[in-house]
């Protein structure tokens, strides 16, 4: 596997898998390609963004992305992954939990001390993070709030 920097002529390709990946099972999802494309090129433009595509060392296919940024944090920088997906194609082969890996690697060469991220209870994702080591923090809850409801 190849693991390299996003560059902008990546957005493409991301946009239509990111479309592609949330549409199948168990996601469901249905996504603009023009929002998702201003969602990436939002993040890219961040000036603590860190994203990654993965390719395949054989046929240099694309395999996955991670789209993220680091966050200052007294205890050190962590790393807020923001969006995950491996290729539909690819998915339950391992590679996922190889791309993380690699991913895991960067960050700590580049001294980034902890990955958060949130997902939805009892779905694959779960499973996945749980299985390559991420943990459900007992004191923490994700919360959400319209700011229409002033």
């Amino acid at each position: 596997m190849k693991l390299r920097p996003i560059e902008t002529t990546d957005f493409p390709l991301i946009v239509k898998k990111y479309v592609d990946v949330f549409a199948a099972e168990p996601w469901n999802e249905t996504h603009d390609p023009t929002q998702i494309n201003e969602y990436v090129q939002n993040l890219y433009a961040m000036n603590t963004f860190i994203g990654f595509i993965a390719h395949d060392d054989h046929s240099n296919g694309f395999i996955g992305v991670a789209l993220g940024f680091i966050k200052p944090w007294y205890q050190g920088t962590e790393y807020i992954l923001d969006t995950f997906f491996i290729d539909n194609t690819k998915q339950h082969s391992g590679l996922g939990t190889i791309f993380l890996k690699h991913v895991k690697q960067e960050l700590h060469i580049r001294s980034i001390s902890a990955i958060m991220l949130d997902t939805e209870r009892s779905t694959p994702a779960e499973n996945f993070y749980t299985k390559n080591g991420f943990e459900a923090l007992e004191e923490s809850v994700l919360m959400v709030s319209s700011t229409t409801e002033v």
